[in-house]
């Protein structure tokens, strides 16, 4: 059965930072065989026009979910991209209030919530970065961060491993970590089979 991918969109969100990771994850090996990952595109509960998000490369993406929405699965991993356009939302009590809950349930349930490029300004609007240690894009940082004085944050880190929760700077850095993460994940599952052979 295949994990589930919650991917926050909002208009102007940064192209790379939701395709790349999501190039690694939701990948097919040959036309008959499945990802073992399944993205669900998650629009704010208050955009305008039904169904439709505009990447920061002018790219329409179609959502069928808003974020937060009752018949919304439980999600193995929660992606939440940079971009411009989430500078607006970064006031926005009702879409702050749908991330927390939707990453709160994610982290409860031991799923993992991933930010990317300055996707971790938005979790940290939510207060659920307070007193984690964290990062975010470099060119951003000395306008973003001052805002969130309570989270932990990292300036020359790459990205940062938190419990179940990781900030990366960018899209290349994101995209290293992901696959760092992915491999901890496949030896932690070889040595649990082995232990469980073992045992």
């Amino acid at each position: 059965m295949a994990r589930e991918i919650g991917v926050v969109l909002y208009d102007g969100f940064e192209t790379l930072d939701v395709y790349g990771p999501l190039g690694l994850l939701c990948y097919h090996t040959s036309p008959t065989t499945r990802s073992p990952f399944e993205a669900v595109l998650l629009k704010p509960p208050n955009t305008e026009v039904q169904g439709e998000v505009q990447s920061s490369s002018n790219l329409s993406v179609e959502t069928y979910l808003n974020l937060g929405d009752p018949s919304l699965k439980s999600l193995d991993i929660l992606l939440i991209p940079g971009g411009y356009g989430n500078r607006v939302l970064l006031k926005d009590r009702e879409f702050l209030l749908r991330l927390r809950e939707v990453a709160l349930a994610v982290l409860q349930s031991g799923g993992v919530v991933f930010c990317v490029c300055t996707g971790s300004i938005l979790l940290a609007a939510t207060g659920l970065l307070d007193g984690v240690c964290a990062t975010t894009n470099k060119v951003a940082y000395d306008a973003l961060t001052p805002n969130y004085p309570n989270v932990r944050w990292k300036r020359n880190a790459r990205w940062v491993v938190e419990g179940r929760i990781i900030t990366s700077s960018g899209i290349t850095a994101g995209m290293v970590c992901l696959v760092f993460v992915l491999v901890l994940e496949v030896q932690a599952n070889l040595v649990n089979r082995m232990l469980h052979w073992i045992c």
